[in-house]
This record gives structure tokens, C-alpha cells and sequence, in this order.
């Protein structure tokens, strides 16, 4: 009996070297939220020994402010619930946080939780390579972006610099002798205003220079409708909210753009349809409703839905698909001024 209670203490001695070597924070608090079992990960973490701890402490003494944010699930944990967050915890020479995941594991005993099972691991690593890829990825689809316009840019210029100058240079000659033009001449006359006409057009929408000028909303109301008078489309434009013309010039622009896209995604195969848009702004979140009559096929292979995406996750956003027996479309929500 002496050797079974001598190796019953050894083994016990041996588990809690054992816990004191893990930089997780390993605990048990009782189902009165006292501290029974404590290993030294959290004199590191929070500054208290076991010997302050075990028998002594109520949990909301060791965690402080992070008390009522942990409370939710303490509660569910002696619900019979094991709970599974994560939470930023300060160091406590006040140099930085530490990121933890936490899990917190009932102890049921008889059908009754009589406490719960603590383990805090340090993730803060792993955070910060996450923050990382979060930043690389924004750099690629900042230069995805960027790409896009000055490709659009670079089209314009061709368009108006070279293509629409010589056109109206030779439109400028023939009116000159517009008295003399046979009707075969003023066929190729009306032709070559309606293709600088529409050479501007698509300018326009390559380059929007109106939201320097008019801004956004009224910008959006253009485009409405110029898309209107060339496709078998009515499209209703709702935006109350005049602070929107408050932001930045380039946080306008993908406002237009995803606006813009939907717009083409929804006239693709020319049906007959009604467009409705709804834009929101409470800073620093904007929210664009858009919708179609007309049943879309909502493919991220599209190049207008990529487009979309792009813009969208850039911004750290949500693109959430809406469909009814009335319309399908898209629920776009992200912030302004993301860093």
C-alpha cells in the first residue's frame, strides 16, 4: 500500500512537471469558478503563480477586463457546451497581446458538470503570418485593380488620341465641303459622327470622368441611363445618402465599377429586364443592393463577377447571393479607408 501511495505521488509529481514544461496555459476551475489546478504558463501569461491560484482565486480576479468577454462562454461550458475562441490577451509588462485560442472542456461527472478543463495556446505566430498573407493578398489584388484601370486608361487614349482624332479630322474635311457631298458621302458622314459618338461612349465608361465633375451618384444615374438607351433594360437608382460624396475619389470609382459590372453581368444575353439598385453609406461601411428581374447565373468565372470580387475583398467585404421568386442578384458590404 506505502509503494502504491509512493507511486500514486510520483505520478502525480511527474504530471505536473510535465504540465509546467507547456507554454499553454493549462487549467481546471470548479463549477464556482474558483481555481483548482493551475500550471506555471500562467505566471508567464498573466503575471500569478500557482500558489496565488490554486484553491484561492475566482476566475474573474485573474482575467480582469477579459472577464465579461469570456463570461459567454465560461456560462456555456458549464452548460455542458465545450467552447472553442479566440481572445487577445495583454502581457503583463504592458510590452504587447498575446493572440490565444482557447477551448474550454466540461468536466461531466454523474450527468452534471461539477467544473471545466482550461487550455489557452499562444497563436500569435500564426496570427501574424496570417496578417501577412492578408497584406500580400491585398497588394495582388490592389495591383490587379490597378492593372484594369490603366489598361483602360491606355484604351482610351488609342480611342480618343489616335482612332477618334483622324475621325474627326475626316468628318471636319467632308463638312467643309458639305455642299458638294453626293449621298453616298453624307452616308459615310452620318456613319463617322455615330462612331465618334460612340467612341466617346465607351470612353466614358472605360474612364468615368464624370465622378470627378458630378460625382457618384449622379455618375451612376449617367451610366443608367446610357445602358438603358442601348439594351431591352429599366434600371431604378436609389442612394439617400449624400455623405457617400464625401470619400475618397478612388473608393467612388469601385463603387461605380462593381456597379458598372453588375450592370453588364445582368445584360449579357439582351432579355428584357428591370435593374434595381439600392446604395447605402453609414461611414465607414457601404452597402449596394443590386438586382435583376431577369434570372442571372451568378458565375465567379465571369470576368464581370471576378471584377466584382475583387474589388470587394480588397475592401475586406462580403458578396452574398440573393435570389427569390421575384429577383436574383447580389448583397455587396464592405468598409472605406482599410489600411
Amino acid at each position: 500500500m506505502k509503494k502504491d501511495n509512493h507511486s500514486f505521488r510520483e505520478l502525480n509529481e511527474l504530471g505536473l512537471l510535465v504540465s509546467d514544461q507547456v507554454t499553454a496555459m493549462l487549467a481546471y476551475w470548479d463549477k464556482d469558478l474558483i481555481s483548482r489546478f493551475a500550471n506555471n504558463a500562467y505566471h508567464e501569461w498573466f503575471g500569478r503563480t500557482r500558489e496565488e491560484m490554486m484553491n484561492k482565486m475566482h476566475i474573474s480576479e485573474l482575467l480582469g477586463p477579459l472577464y465579461e468577454k469570456n463570461l459567454p462562454y465560461i456560462k456555456a461550458a458549464l452548460a455542458g457546451e465545450k467552447q472553442v475562441f479566440e481572445r487577445e490577451i495583454p502581457i503583463p509588462n504592458g510590452s504587447g497581446t498575446r493572440h490565444s485560442l482557447a477551448t474550454y472542456i466540461p468536466d461531466v461527472r454523474d450527468g452534471e458538470v461539477i467544473g471545466f478543463f482550461v487550455h489557452v495556446a499562444d497563436v500569435t505566430h500564426v496570427k501574424k503570418l496570417e496578417q501577412q498573407l492578408t497584406q500580400s493578398k491585398r497588394e495582388i489584388l490592389r495591383n490587379i485593380i490597378d492593372t484594369e484601370e490603366s489598361e483602360s486608361r491606355r484604351l482610351v487614349y488609342i480611342l480618343r488620341e489616335n482612332i477618334n482624332q483622324r475621325l474627326a479630322a475626316c468628318k471636319m474635311l467632308t463638312d467643309e465641303k458639305k455642299e458638294n457631298l453626293t449621298e453616298s458621302d453624307k452616308v459615310v458622314n452620318k456613319m463617322m459622327a455615330d462612331i465618334i459618338d460612340e467612341i466617346n461612349s465607351i470612353c466614358e465608361e472605360l474612364t468615368p470622368s464624370e465622378l470627378e465633375i458630378f460625382g457618384i451618384i449622379k455618375t451612376i444615374e449617367i451610366a443608367c441611363e446610357k445602358f438603358s438607351l442601348h439594351y431591352p433594360v429599366t434600371i431604378e437608382f436609389n442612394c439617400f445618402e449624400n455623405a457617400i460624396e464625401q470619400i475618397d475619389l478612388d473608393e467612388k470609382l469601385t463603387i461605380f465599377r462593381i456597379v458598372q459590372n453588375f450592370i453588364r453581368m445582368s445584360i449579357n444575353n439582351l432579355q428584357e429586364s428591370t435593374i434595381k439598385i439600392i446604395l447605402s453609406y453609414d461611414h465607414p461601411e457601404v452597402s449596394i443592393r443590386l438586382l435583376s428581374t431577369k434570372p442571372l447565373l451568378l458565375s465567379p468565372n465571369t470576368k464581370e463577377y471576378k471584377a466584382i470580387e475583387c474589388r470587394v475583398e480588397y475592401n475586406g467585404g462580403s458578396v452574398i447571393e440573393l435570389r427569390n421568386e421575384e429577383y436574383s442578384g447580389l448583397l455587396i458590404r464592405f468598409q472605406l479607408n482599410k489600411s
